[in-house]
């Protein structure tokens, strides 16, 4: 943000400019380095906000598998979730996703989607059980939107799953459509 003020502001100034031009070229290869690349479709087509990974036993994005990894942690404890905010939706109405459960040890994982608009109340909520060793191909609808939305996608274990173990739970391909 420093950067894009000073340039700004210092734009049509060439002295002024060259005396912060150090330290925009430092602070922004800094931020290059640190920003989060968007190598997925879900974030990639879409301006979008801060994303929060948090709960379960792990949660993170894996661009080199084009997914999102979110494995559940036991009963009782806060689900694993993958939080994209500020998604700024065009007439968007679809999200589309391959789900799976990639150990065949595992026991059934209960995959959620969360869609809210900017003042929190929910658009759309859904829930898909995926069986170990399984594929499945998710598709949500949801009213067509042009607002700015948050995207919440978490994992918790099946009803009647005993142990999170092996529980290897991938959201891959994610993306907002228009249908």
């Amino acid at each position: 943000e420093f950067v894009d003020i000073v340039q700004r502001l210092c734009g049509d100034r060439p002295r002024l400019a060259s005396l912060y031009s150090d330290l925009l070229r430092s602070l922004e290869s800094q931020a290059s380095e640190n920003r989060v690349r968007p190598l997925l479709p879900l974030i990639g087509e879409i301006n979008f906000g801060p994303i929060t990974l948090e709960g379960g036993a792990c949660a993170r994005l894996a661009p080199e598998e084009n997914g999102v990894f979110l494995h559940p942690g036991p009963k009782g404890t806060a689900p694993s979730r993958a939080r994209f905010e500020g998604l700024r939706l065009a007439g968007h109405n679809c999200f589309e996703a391959d789900l799976s459960v990639d150990h065949p040890e595992s026991a059934p994982v209960c995959f959620l989607f969360h869609l809210r608009d900017e003042n929190g109340q929910t658009i759309q909520e859904s829930t898909r059980e995926v069986q170990p060793a399984e594929t499945v191909r998710w598709q949500v609808t949801f009213p067509r939107t042009f607002s700015t939305a948050s995207l919440e996608l978490s994992t918790v274990m099946a009803p009647g799953s005993e142990s999170p173990n092996f529980a290897w739970a991938w959201v891959r391909n994610p993306q907002l459509r228009v249908i």
